[in-house]
C-alpha cells in the first residue's frame, strides 16, 4: 500500500472501522478504545481525499485542520466542521489516564455516528 494511494488510505480508515464494529459487539466494550479509533478513521478518509487531489498530507491528528485542507481543496464538507473539531480531541484526550472525563457509550456513539457520516461523504467524492 502506497501513502500516495487515496485507495490505501481508504483502506485503513476502514480497518479502524472495523475494530470498532467488533469492539462493539464484544461482551465489555472498552469505550476509550471505540472512541479513540472514531477520529482515526474520519482522519484517514480526509487524508484520502486530500491525496486524491495530490495534496502533500500534513501528518497530524487534528482532524478540524485536515477538514479545512479538503474544503480548501474543494471538498464540500464544511457541514463536517464542528464534528471535526470535536473528533479532534476525542484523537487525544482519552488516549492515556489523565485529568479528562472517562467516556461512556454516549460519547462513544456520537464519536462513531460522525467518523461514518464523514467517511461516507468521502466515499462519495472520491466515487
Amino acid at each position: 500500500m502506497s501513502k500516495d494511494d487515496p485507495l490505501a488510505w481508504m483502506a485503513k480508515a476502514n480497518n479502524d472501522l472495523l475494530c470498532i464494529k467488533n469492539n462493539l459487539v464484544a461482551s465489555e466494550v472498552p469505550w476509550d478504545a471505540v472512541v479513540f479509533r472514531a477520529p482515526q478513521a474520519a482522519e484517514k478518509a480526509l487524508k484520502a481525499f486530500l491525496v486524491s487531489r495530490g495534496i502533500r498530507i500534513t501528518y497530524t491528528h487534528d482532524v478540524g485542520r485536515l477538514l479545512d485542507d479538503c474544503i480548501a481543496a474543494g471538498a464540500a464538507l464544511s457541514a463536517f466542521s464542528e464534528e471535526c473539531d470535536w473528533l479532534t480531541a476525542y484523537a487525544v484526550q482519552f488516549r492515556y489516564p489523565g485529568d479528562f472525563p472517562d467516556v461512556g457509550r454516549t460519547d462513544a456513539e456520537k464519536a462513531v455516528a460522525a467518523a461514518n457520516r464523514i467517511h461516507n461523504a468521502v466515499s462519495e467524492l472520491l466515487g
